[in-house]
């Protein structure tokens, strides 16, 4: 809503209260994460589930360290032309490609 339109439909006085609560209900809910964050044991925040996209780079990095030829061109460009179609094939499947073989 633009600011002409807050000041046409209230005060300065309405405002100042509603810019008062924001205040408060926000440092009530740092005060609230602080705490619990506080009493939550460091190796419960720790062990929680790993996330699916570090799973899908570790599988990425390990298929890429696999390959004997670089996956960077003289420019530093990601390529897999210097790559075998299998071993393209292989990297584009662990990034969730399904690559049909020709042959």
């Amino acid at each position: 809503m633009p600011l002409r339109d807050i000041e046409d439909k209230y005060t300065l006085s309405e405002i100042t209260l509603m810019a008062w609560r924001s205040q408060e209900q926000a440092y009530q809910m740092r005060s609230k994460m602080a705490a619990a964050r506080a009493n939550t044991p460091r190796k419960a925040i720790d062990a929680g589930p790993v996330n699916k996209n570090e799973q899908r780079i570790t599988g990425l990095e390990q298929v890429a360290e696999s390959f004997d030829k670089p996956l960077e061109d003289s420019k530093g460009n990601f390529t897999l032309k210097h790559q075998s179609g299998e071993n393209a094939a292989k990297f584009l499947a662990s990034m969730g490609f399904a690559v049909s073989s020709m042959g």
